[in-house]
């Protein structure tokens, strides 16, 4: 944890390296001093169906949700926030300049008392 899901419409102008964007977020992440590299998983999910406001053709989006385990404080979600942000504006500056494209970033908690996981060797 903590698990980051980006997706983003098929129809931006630009089309960053997702690989290093993905470690950019993570780099977001670690800033905060609230995660550990070792435990930050992330994924990229592009959609080629999807509708923005009226649907119009040129509109499109960039959101990112990253899930953690409960009990960080606001001002960590804030800082996580606001990193993954400038991340994406640092990736998509094209789409963000000439499109009507929206880009989000939401911070959520997870229930410890559900949450489990496994690790292999690594």
């Amino acid at each position: 944890m903590p698990h980051v899901v980006l997706e983003y419409s098929d129809n931006l102008l630009d089309r960053p390296d997702l690989g290093r964007l993905l470690l950019e977020i993570h780099e977001a992440l670690l800033a905060t001093g609230a995660f550990a590299r070792d435990d930050i998983k992330s994924r990229a999910i592009r959609h080629d169906t999807w509708a923005v406001a009226d649907g119009a053709a040129g509109r499109g989006f960039v959101a990112v949700e990253v899930r953690i385990l409960e009990g960080r404080s606001d001002e960590v979600k804030a800082a996580a926030a606001d990193g993954v942000l400038a991340a994406l504006e640092r990736a998509f500056p094209e789409s963000l300049a000439r499109q009507p494209v929206g880009f989000s970033v939401e911070i959520r908690d997870m229930d410890r008392a559900s949450y489990r996981r496994r690790r292999g060797p690594g």
